[in-house]
């Protein structure tokens, strides 16, 4: 089967997470960036090699980024990194365009340029592409630096890595390349249907203001998953706005309610498929605001088709 390097800070002390972070193998992407946390630090991440293109599966907490001029000379890495963001906003600029990443969108950046993001805590699949092999599809990657792609045009690729994410420990070494082949042709998919609507780079059409109020909503609803009596009112007195105004920042997931109880399910999800987690079902579920453990079941089986238990034994669909 195909080798998967897999990293948690969860047994390392919390003052000491963030610097085994930076110092472990698999933190070469956090080395690429000049970081800095802004909220106690946590990550969990999955990574493989599909021979020539590097898949790696990141939950991490809120950061800022930073990709330098100097670290651009010192390592001289210049692939292209897609980011597709499963759960988490990040807001930033790249060389000059600013840009604004929301759950379900896809995120470019040339990494032998320069840029800045700030990000939520986030659940995201990062693709390296080689330059060359975009360049043949697409031509000068300038315009795509900081380029996003809206969820409506990423759907395809974003599910298709979310499967690709529950089943990378079961595919066997012979399926590497049409593994490969599957993933570059949704992203040219994704690419080709955004570059198709409207000008390069107009991003999200959601206003700035908009864009950071997103961000602070889903820290708000990462801090409160563990909370029953966490709900949209809530989260609008916390936050000062309207229950319409929530409905907008969360309209592609059909709500703020939906947004809610979709973070708690991946949440379980997680805690599922992470063999050191040893809970019973019931406290996964109370810890992370469901009402009960039955009410928990029904709504894990109707997202992941499975009941919880089945999916803690590996029976994923």
């Amino acid at each position: 089967m195909l080798g998967v390097d897999r990293y948690t800070s969860a047994d390392i002390l919390p003052r000491e997470r963030y610097e085994a972070w930076r110092a472990q193998p698999m933190g070469r992407t956090g080395r690429l960036f000049d970081t800095e946390p802004v909220e106690p630090f946590a990550c969990r991440s999955e990574a493989v090699d599909l021979g020539g293109l590097f898949l790696g599966f990141t939950d991490i907490t809120a950061q800022h980024w930073r990709r330098t001029t100097d670290l651009i000379r010192a390592d001289g890495a210049d692939h292209i990194a897609v980011s597709v963001r499963f759960a988490g906003a990040a807001i930033g600029d790249a060389a000059g365009r600013s840009f604004s990443a929301g759950a379900g969108s896809i995120a470019i950046a040339d990494m032998a340029r320069s840029h800045v993001h700030w990000s939520a805590a986030s659940d995201t699949a990062i693709l390296a592409l080689d330059r060359t092999m975009v360049e043949s599809r697409f031509g000068s990657i300038e315009k795509l630096h900081g380029h996003v792609i809206a969820p409506d045009h990423g759907v395809l690729l974003v599910d298709h890595l979310r499967a690709v994410r529950r089943q990378i420990g079961a595919v066997p070494v012979g399926a590497v390349p049409a593994l490969r082949t599957s993933i570059t042709a949704l992203f040219d998919v994704a690419l080709m249907m955004s570059l198709g609507q409207g000008p390069i780079g107009q991003g999200l059409a959601v206003p700035g203001a908009e864009a950071r109020t997103r961000i602070v909503a889903e820290q708000i609803v990462a801090r409160r998953l563990g909370q029953p009596s966490f709900s949209v009112d809530r989260l609008g007195a916390e936050l000062g706005v309207s229950r319409s105004t929530l409905f907008r920042l969360f309209r592609d997931e059909g709500g703020p309610a939906a947004y809610i109880a979709a973070c708690r399910l991946a949440a379980a999800e997680r805690a599922l498929a992470d063999g050191r987690d040893r809970r019973r079902l019931a406290d996964i579920a109370e810890g992370l605001g469901f009402c009960d453990a039955a009410y928990f079941g029904r709504l894990f089986r109707e997202r992941f088709g499975v009941t919880p238990g089945a999916y803690r034994l590996g029976e994923r669909r």
